[in-house]
This record gives structure tokens, C-alpha cells and sequence, in this order.
């Protein structure tokens, strides 16, 4: 019992209960964290109040260093209950929502708190009937956050794929969701190692945020992780998917380099997309010329998905980063038609990147042939780039304009 342990036995439990707590939410658990029904007391009321601390204590530090988000949170109340708000999710404002049943105050954290927009819900141990608690689950938590997986087995099943957007600020966050939510369709925000370099955690952080409040399926994903570094710092900040980028490296090397980045991610329950093959073009800063460009093998792609454990390929079948020569995109078809046919055996989702500038026709063509993510920037960040030059008298307008035309 916590309240009976050294100081470092006691760091050791609360350690262990916080793993387990992040392992059972990131799972897409609902997660019971309780106190010992049985009474312990000291031989004095100094000793039982220490005891009673002790416990006290240990319950918002294992809140507090619980980091993942679930879909909310239930105190039983007392004076704990106003610890776990103001210590341990460090609420400093919250939306009162009224009451989640009679007698059962329920607020939504604020902005500045640990969990933004969750609810927080305060049931005193008096209040309804056996079923109280699980009516208030069912009404007031937040709807489970969709994962990058869950959206491309959906696409597999109904015949569809997802957009896959590269965002850099707030207006690109908000036009993608907002076009989504307008289509009624899961969408997918992508940062790249370039655009994260500028904006940090914040950027990922407001999409994660923005993902959480929007009314349809958005994940976030890492695009391009061809530093080793990086893309170890990048599983750290929430990311629900990964790509990452051997191409440039030789097979062997970018099986062992995929292979070791996709083992770690795994343990987050991250989806895990790899590159086969090389795409020409300019991407965020990152050129790669014509004759570095190579096609996808059917073969290597074989052993590349069984030696990797990868859950989504990204094919080079003719496709480009950045913009389409004059004549247009010629797609090997046919090869895609091979690699459709391999990874449905391996049960590996089709990605294709350089969607920008693909005719409508081509795009429903690699959709029946097993697309199931298509990546876009170039149109999205072009629109971006020509709003900027309309004279706008007024930085809002500047961002509302630039909002519009990327959605």
C-alpha cells in the first residue's frame, strides 16, 4: 500500500500505475484509477491525517503524470477532487456545463489545462442508483479520437481513400478540418520535418487540438521522417502515424532503418508508413532530381513489407513531388495494379504521394486500383502562397483570405 512505503518504493508504484494508465488510455480504454476501501490508521491522529495525505498525494501525481488524453475525467468528490483539477490537470478555468445528472456538477477544462475540452466531472458517492455512473459515461465522455489505422482500414472496406493535407500554421489547420466537416469526410493533417522545424510542438500541438474538437475523423501524421533524430523526437509529441523516409538509402539500409523506427512506434500504437522506390521532385526545401527517381519493385517491395512489419506503402509508380510537367502524369497503372495485389496479401494500405495536380479521372482510376491515402501539398500551399499577394488592409483579413483558398 502506498500509504505504508518508503519514499522510493512509493515513486516505484506510482511510476508503475502511470505506465499502466498511459498503456490502458492510448488503447482506447476507459480507465479506473482507485484507493484501497479498507481504512488504515495511525496510532495517533497526526499519523492518520499524514496517512491520509500520503494517500491523497500519490492520487493527483499519478493524474498529473498520466500525459495521454481520455475521454474524461470522474473525481469522486472531496477535497481531492479540487487537487486533481487545479494540481493535477492544472485547470485554471473551466466551462460550467451544469449537471451530468442531479446532484452531479460537470464542467468542461479549459484552454490552458492539461486536457483541454474534456470533461470533468465530479460525482459524489451518494448520488443515483446503480446505473447512475455509466449513464453519465455514455452521455458526457468525449468520443474516442480516431486513429490513422482505424481511418485506412474504413477506406479499405468501403472502396474510398483519405486525404492526406501538409499544414504549417493555424489558417492550414483550420481549412483542411473545415473542408472535411464541409464533405462530411476523415481527413488527415501532415507535418513535415521542415514545417515542424519552424513551428515546434505548438504546430503539432494545435493540431492534435484542433483533430480532438472537429466533427469528423482527423488524425495527425509525420511526413517524410528521413532523420533518424528527428523522428525519434517525433514520436514523443502525439503524433498518430509516422512515415518514415529510408528511399534515399540503399535497400538493406532502409529495411534496418525502417525496420528499428517502426518497431518504437508500434510500442506507441502508431501506424507506420514507409517509402519504396524514390519520388522526383521538390518538396519543402528537399529536392530530389530525375535521375535519382526510381520506381517501386515488386519484388523488394515484398520483402521490404515482411522484413519491416510497415502498415502502409508508399509507392513510386511515375508520381512527382511539386508540380506535373506540361504534358501531365503518366502512372505506371499497371505496376500499381501488381503492388495492390501484394499488399492486399500482406494486408498493407496503398499511400500514394505527389497527388497534387492528379486529373480527377486518375485519381477515382488509382482509387479502384487500392489507393487508400493520397498525400497533397503543392495546390494547397500555392493557394496559401497567391492569397498573400490580394492587398488585404488588415492581418485578420490576411488570414481569413488565406484560410478560404486553401479549403
Amino acid at each position: 500500500m502506498i500509504s505504508l512505503k518508503s519514499t522510493e518504493e512509493r515513486d516505484q508504484e506510482i511510476s508503475r500505475i502511470v505506465e499502466l494508465g498511459n498503456a490502458y488510455i492510448q488503447s482506447g480504454r476507459d480507465t479506473l484509477v482507485v484507493t484501497s476501501r479498507q481504512l488504515i490508521t495511525g496510532k495517533t491522529p497526526e499519523e492518520s491525517l499524514e496517512i491520509n495525505y500520503k494517500v491523497s498525494s500519490a492520487l493527483v501525481e499519478i493524474v498529473r503524470r498520466i500525459d495521454s488524453r481520455p475521454r474524461y475525467i470522474l473525481a469522486k468528490g472531496g477535497i481531492t477532487s479540487s487537487d486533481l483539477a487545479t494540481k493535477a490537470l492544472e485547470a485554471r478555468r473551466a466551462k460550467v456545463m451544469g449537471q451530468a445528472l442531479a446532484g452531479v456538477p460537470l464542467w468542461q477544462l479549459g484552454p490552458e489545462s492539461r486536457h483541454p475540452g474534456v470533461p470533468y466531472i465530479v460525482f459524489p458517492g451518494n448520488v443515483g442508483d446503480n446505473s447512475a455512473l455509466a449513464e453519465v459515461v455514455q452521455n458526457w465522455a468525449c468520443p474516442s479520437r480516431s486513429s490513422t489505422k482505424e481511418l485506412l482500414l474504413n477506406a479499405e472496406k468501403s472502396g474510398y481513400a483519405v486525404g492526406a493535407f501538409n499544414v504549417y500554421n493555424l489558417e492550414g489547420i483550420e481549412a483542411v478540418i473545415a473542408a472535411a466537416e464541409a464533405e462530411e469526410s476523415p481527413a488527415i493533417l501532415q507535418v513535415h520535418p521542415s514545417s515542424l522545424k519552424q513551428g515546434g510542438v505548438p504546430l503539432v500541438a494545435c493540431c492534435i487540438a484542433a483533430a480532438e474538437r472537429a466533427n469528423v475523423p482527423i488524425t495527425v501524421h509525420y511526413d517524410h521522417g528521413a532523420d533518424k533524430h528527428d523522428l525519434l523526437g517525433a514520436l514523443e509529441m502525439g503524433f498518430d502515424s509516422v512515415m518514415v523516409d529510408g528511399s534515399h538509402l540503399t535497400l538493406e539500409e532502409n529495411i534496418l532503418y525502417t525496420k528499428n523506427i517502426s518497431s518504437l512506434a508500434h510500442a506507441e500504437g502508431m501506424l507506420v508508413e514507409a517509402e519504396l522506390g524514390r519520388l522526383s521532385g521538390t518538396e519543402d526545401g528537399l529536392t530530389v532530381e530525375e535521375y535519382e527517381a526510381r520506381f517501386t519493385d515488386i519484388a523488394q517491395a515484398e520483402q521490404f513489407i515482411d522484413e519491416t512489419g510497415i502498415d502502409a506503402l508508399a509507392v513510386c509508380i511515375g508520381n512527382v513531388h511539386g508540380k506535373y510537367p506540361p504534358s501531365g502524369p503518366n502512372l505506371r497503372l499497371d505496376l500499381l495494379k501488381e503492388l495492390r495485389a501484394l499488399t492486399m496479401k500482406k494486408g498493407v494500405s496503398l499511400v500514394l504521394h505527389g497527388a497534387s495536380g492528379l486529373p480527377h479521372e486518375l485519381v477515382k482510376e488509382c482509387i479502384d486500383l487500392g489507393v487508400r491515402k493520397f498525400n497533397v501539398n503543392t495546390e494547397v500551399r500555392n493557394s496559401y502562397l497567391q492569397s498573400l499577394k490580394k492587398p488585404e488592409k488588415d492581418l485578420v483579413q490576411v488570414m481569413a483570405s488565406a484560410k478560404e483558398a486553401m479549403k
